[in-house]
C-alpha cells in the first residue's frame, strides 16, 4: 500500500473528529483551528525533527555553521527554503500559497523523498522521515 501522506492526515483530522462534518460548515478561522490542534499533537514534532533547521526562523544550526564558507552557502539555501516555506508555529504556514497547496506540495514531496535534502541527511543523521512518521 501507498504511503499516507501528511495532507491527507490533516483533512483526515477534521473529517474523523468528533466534530465530524460540521466541521466542514465551519468558518475557515474554526477550520484552521480544529487543524491546528492535530497539528501541534501529531505533524509539528515530525517537521521540527526534519524541516525545520532550513524551513523556520526558529531552526538550529549545527557546529559546522561557524565555518565561513560553509556558513554562507548553508545561509543560501536556507534562505530559499523559507522563500519556497516557511514552516510558522502553527497552520496554515506562511507561504505564497494556500493552505491546501501547501499541504498538496508537502505530500507531493514526502511521496518522491525529496526532503530532507541527501546532504542533509548526511550532517544531521536522524533527520530522515522514518516510515511510521510518512503515514
Amino acid at each position: 500500500m501507498r504511503i499516507r501522506l501528511l495532507g491527507f492526515l490533516f483533512f483526515g483530522l477534521i473529517l474523523q473528529s468528533s466534530v465530524g462534518l460540521a466541521a466542514l460548515t465551519a468558518s475557515p478561522s474554526e477550520v484552521y483551528q480544529h487543524i491546528n490542534r492535530g497539528y501541534e499533537a501529531q505533524i509539528r514534532p515530525i517537521l521540527e525533527k526534519s524541516c525545520t533547521a532550513c524551513h523556520s526562523s526558529s531552526g538550529k544550526m549545527p557546529w559546522f555553521y561557524q565555518v565561513p564558507l560553509l556558513h554562507d552557502v548553508m545561509n543560501e539555501h536556507v534562505q530559499a527554503a523559507r522563500e519556497h516555506l516557511e514552516l510558522t508555529p502553527s497552520f496554515p504556514f506562511r507561504s505564497r500559497r494556500t493552505a491546501t497547496e501547501d499541504l498538496q506540495l508537502l505530500a507531493a514531496t514526502i511521496r518522491m523523498d525529496l526532503m530532507p535534502p541527501t546532504a542533509y541527511r548526511w550532517t544531521h543523521l536522524g533527520s530522515e522521515l522514518t516510515a511510521s512518521e510518512k503515514k
